[in-house]
């Protein structure tokens, strides 16, 4: 039976409290959890092949209708651990990046070199640069849940743009510990296992769905039907089960492992580094967010053409952030509790770990930084020629929305002068009323459209798009009232639940860091989902 999310949280809380009251007996368990799904599938596979070699073996069958079942079983069986083998051989997609040369990037693989012997962690066999604020390592298993690990290493050229190089050697010694010593080890082949487990019911539904085609010879469907069925009442029921039960022993096994490898990263480079990295990329993350691509985007209305929007990004993440947007972030992000979304603790928890909880503010003061990580692992050409290839994807991917956005402007523009004029003379209609607020937020700002909404809904309070607009400009402005408006919105049309609530998810996580809100208003997104689809499927008649 598959958990509820409910059920899953509460067997979250009970299996934590039993990993840190009893750790290696909780490490057991999570070890032959994992052996008993190894050794169904080999009881399956086996009876299975007993069954395919058996009737092989058979010389002769009697009875009139003996050798068409014994066909059939045979058939049956064949198709059944064709399946299973197949589902087996389960692919993860390799990770995206641009893939970095040792002959290119010598500095970084000395570095990863020298982290990998002193932690003892297996070489990587790929080095990927991407565009997050983020670092990650993946292990790929080549032969599904058979194993043979590709390692890849995933550095974003933000994050090293964002850290010194202390910060970064601590974010990635974080890293390697995940693969560092035999916890970690272990830890790292448990996840790799609940990824396939999980990837393997996938297939099996798969399976099961498509027995439901045709080929247009009888006996072949009811075969086919037949062999699905079977492998989904043996295999799929199991797993049903067993990944649940996996995914909840593994997630609790990956959140301590979290914990180990901030140790691990302190007792190699010092806890003060680790701290500084994470309140930095906390911090600057929401910078990212809240203003520096949202004053980015809003150059459309002023440019025909898009600025050189990751050159400034690099520049941004190195200078000062203004104190009192610092201090309110900060907050936020120490406001955060930990949740069941995912197997990171917050913030608050891994600078209590390390020693740090009460120095948190003193340490977001060192946020800005005159040499990056970044500039000191890459050669200045090299830097520079990536900065720019990423610069041309990101204009080649935005020149669309600028030519848009300008051409909009620019027809809206003299019809809002001519309201405006209209205005002064006559009594608006409704409608020309909404007109003269959305397009003067669009040209003059949200400051100007606020008075103008907040008037036309005094004349008419249910009106969603108004209430949606200045619920998203009153948000824009740190102004918490603009929650009030975009409920008001959803309440009037639901068809604004989930951009209007993920908008509010996105200001409570960027300035409050209120879980519990955040999690509510999820919530009601879900359920709208889930609405919506058994709307469409018609299963709510």
């Amino acid at each position: 039976m598959v958990l509820t999310q409910e059920k899953f949280d509460s067997l979250v809380k009970e299996l934590e409290s039993y990993a840190y009251r009893k750790p290696k007996d909780f490490r057991k368990r999570v070890f032959f959890l994992a052996v008993i799904g190894y050794g169904y599938i080999l009881m399956v596979l086996s009876f299975l092949l007993w069954v395919i070699v058996t009737i092989l073996s058979l010389k002769t069958v009697s009875g009139k209708y003996g050798s068409v079942w014994v066909a059939c079983i045979f058939v049956i069986a064949l198709i059944l651990f064709g399946i299973i083998i197949r589902s087996l051989w389960v692919t993860i997609p390799k990770p995206k990046g641009r893939r970095l040369r040792r002959k290119e990037t010598p500095n970084l693989f000395k570095f990863v070199d020298e982290l990998s012997i002193v932690l003892k962690a297996p070489k990587f066999h790929n080095i990927l640069l991407t565009n997050e604020l983020n670092a990650a390592v993946i292990q790929r298993p080549r032969l599904g849940v058979f194993g043979w690990f590709q390692n890849y290493l995933i550095i974003g050229l933000p994050l090293m743009e964002a850290l010194t190089l202390e910060q970064f050697h601590a974010v990635l010694a974080h890293e390697f510990g995940h693969l560092s010593g035999k916890h970690s080890r272990f830890a790292g082949w448990i996840y790799r296992i609940r990824q396939t487990w999980t990837q393997l019911l996938e297939v099996l539904h798969k399976h099961h769905e498509s027995s439901r085609s045709t080929s247009g010879i009888w006996y072949i469907d009811l075969l086919m039907l037949v062999a699905n069925g079977l492998g989904f009442i043996v295999f799929g029921w199991f797993f049903e089960w067993f990944v649940s039960q996996f995914t909840a022993y593994s997630f609790v096994l990956a959140r301590t492992n979290e914990f180990e490898a901030d140790r691990c990263s302190a007792n190699l480079v010092g806890g003060q580094n680790l701290a500084e990295g994470l309140i930095s990329i906390y911090v600057k993350q929401r910078y990212l967010n809240r203003v520096f691509w949202r004053e980015i985007y809003q150059q459309a209305d002023l440019n025909s053409k898009p600025p050189d929007a990751i050159f400034m990004m690099f520049q941004a993440l190195k200078n000062e952030i203004p104190a009192q947007r610092k201090e309110t972030w900060l907050k936020a992000a120490l406001a955060e509790k930990t949740d069941n979304s995912n197997t990171h603790p917050c913030l608050s928890e891994r600078l209590t770990a390390l020693g740090y909880i009460t120095n948190a503010s003193e340490l977001s003061h060192k946020l800005t930084i005159n040499k990056s990580a970044a500039s000191q692992l890459f050669s200045e050409d090299f830097l520079q020629k990536i900065a720019a290839h990423k610069n041309e994807e990101w204009l080649k991917d935005n020149v669309g929305f600028w030519q848009v956005r300008s051409s909009h402007l620019q027809d809206i523009t003299p019809m809002l002068l001519s309201l405006e004029e209209k205005a002064k003379n006559q009594k608006l209609t409704f409608d020309e009323k909404w007109n003269l607020c959305r397009w003067t937020k669009e040209i003059k700002g949200g400051d100007a459209a606020i008075p103008l909404l907040q008037n036309l809904l005094a004349q008419k309070s249910y009106h969603a798009p108004a209430n949606n607009l200045l619920g998203k400009i009153l948000l824009a402005k740190e102004d918490s009232t603009g929650i009030r408006y975009i409920e008001s919105a959803v309440s009037c049309d639901a068809e604004l639940t989930i951009s209007g609530y993920q908008l509010v998810c996105d200001f409570l996580y960027n300035e409050w860091g209120d879980t519990e809100k955040i999690k509510y208003y999820q919530d009601k997104i879900e359920q709208h989902y889930y609405r919506q689809l058994f709307s469409s499927t018609g299963l709510d008649r």
